[in-house]
Order: structure tokens, then sequence, then C-alpha cells
């Protein structure tokens, strides 16, 4: 199975909606995470609970090309949950890159961020143990973005 990453064509996360998401609102966070403890912690725990759903992280053009430049000529090689996987490693390289993040995984595989450095302390302290067993939350702290770095893959 090939996955084309050429911008406009879905990923394997957007594969199921009939186009890309619009972008955030003017001011808001194009990664979703809201601005106070409390609509962080509702979030969070709703998302886990199944009540509501959320958008993975806008990809950006850099990292959409990125992924497309190391990924040409070997697309038989990656599933699209490796293309899942990738996408999602580098988009929080992109958005959070040397910041740690706590991140909920879909179950389709997405990372939705649910907070980022001091604001993670609240979240987990208000999680409950089942919540954070069901993949409620896991922490990552990517690196660095680098679009000219070298090809790792």
């Amino acid at each position: 199975m090939s996955v084309d990453l050429r911008e406009g064509a879905p990923l394997p996360a957007e594969a199921a909606e009939t186009g890309a998401s619009p972008p955030p609102p003017a001011g808001a966070s194009p990664t979703g995470i809201p601005a106070t403890d409390a609509a962080r912690i509702a979030r969070a725990k709703d998302l886990i609970a199944g009540r509501i759903t959320a958008d993975p992280m806008p990809t950006p053009p850099a990292v959409r090309d990125y992924l497309a430049r190391i990924m040409a000529g070997k697309e038989d090689f990656f599933t699209p949950e490796a293309v899942r996987w990738a996408v999602n490693e580098h988009n929080l390289q992109f958005y959070f890159g040397g910041r740690v993040v706590a991140c909920y995984t879909t179950p389709d595989g997405d990372y939705i961020p649910l907070a980022a450095d001091d604001d993670i302390t609240p979240l987990f302290a208000a999680l409950t143990p089942a919540e954070m067993s069901v993949g409620g939350a896991s922490i990552y702290h990517p690196e660095t973005f680098i679009i000219d770095g070298p090809d790792w893959y």
C-alpha cells in the first residue's frame, strides 16, 4: 500500500474526512490545547471517556514536505500506521520541539495534545488511575523539528 504525502492529499488520519480540517480560529492554538487548567482537565476527561472527539494536530506544509521527501520511493514500505506515527511524531516536534507535552492517543492512533510544560502537573493530578490506564495521557519530549537535518528513514 502506498501513501500519498503530496500537498492536499489526505494522510491516513484524515482519510475518513471529506477534506482537510479547517484551520483553527484566529488566535486559537493550532494544537487545540485550551488556555486554562479547568478547560484542559475537562477536555482531557471528556476525550478519555469518549464524550467528545478532537481532530488531530494540523500537519504543517514543512512537515508534510519533509515526510514526502524522506519517504519518496519507499511508499510501499510504510504502512498507514507507520505514516501516522511519523506524522504524529513530526507534528509534535514542529509544535512542541524541546518541550514536554502530554497527549491522548485516539483509538485510530492520532495524538491529541492535552497540556504542555508546567500545565501537565495539574492535569495529571486531576486524572484518576482508571483514566490514565485507558491510554488517557502519555508524556512526550519531542526533539526540535529540523527540516534540513539528516534523513533517518
